[in-house]
């Protein structure tokens, strides 16, 4: 990923970045210095996360359809929790205010 690459990313949870030939869960990232922090994933790591130039990864948004399902199961334990008469009604809402914001 270039500088200009990782300015202008639309930073999200859920990211995962390749790294020495690897895919480790993004932490963090430090604008200022343009650095990816990738979650250690190895007990043996010493660090909890490991900082690494944004030039020597490649980024991956979370997949959408991932994310959905997560979203959907999410709105079913909310929904779960409320009256039969209320969930499919606010079930339809949740969903409907999730989906305009994406």
């Amino acid at each position: 990923m270039t500088i200009a690459e990782f300015n202008a990313m639309g930073w999200t949870p859920g990211m995962t970045a390749d790294y020495q030939g690897k895919t480790y869960p993004i932490a963090s990232c430090d604008f200022e210095e343009q650095l990816v922090g990738l979650q250690r994933v190895l007990e043996c790591e010493s660090e909890d996360v490991v900082w690494v130039r944004c030039e020597n990864v490649t980024v991956h948004k979370p997949n959408a359809t991932n994310d959905g399902r997560a979203i959907d199961r999410a709105v079913d334990g909310i929904v779960g929790l409320l009256t039969q008469e209320d969930s499919a009604r606010v079930r339809d809402d949740l969903l409907t205010a999730i989906n305009t914001r994406r």
